[in-house]
């Protein structure tokens, strides 16, 4: 049986779970009411300036994931095209080939 690492899409199943366990721990700090308790007892806004480093390195991270994504994915649509449209040539090369004989 192959180890997870070995698996095509092991880090981004890593870094979707940290992602959801960040968020989840987010939520419930927030309901709890600690992010407020933090940010009143932090005069400098020091891990304002740190949570939003990090959202914005997260929103990198995913305008990356889906930029990769969709050139995939338009990579296979043009793969296709090109199957599709090498298939048709061929057949109207041998169609013109076969009329060519049957004329000559």
């Amino acid at each position: 049986m192959p180890m997870i690492q070995d698996q095509k899409h092991w880090l981004m199943l890593v870094w979707m779970l940290i992602t959801g366990v960040i968020a989840f721990g987010f939520v419930v700090s927030w309901n709890e009411g600690l992010l407020q308790a933090l940010d009143a007892g932090n005069p400098s806004r020091i891990s304002l300036v740190i949570g939003l480093l990090y959202l914005g390195g997260m929103g990198t991270a995913l305008f990356t994931t889906l930029a990769g994504l969709t050139g995939s994915i338009l990579l296979g649509l043009q793969y296709l095209v090109i199957e599709k449209g090498a298939d048709i040539l061929l057949e109207q090369i041998l169609r013109l080939s076969q009329s060519r004989l049957a004329l000559g």
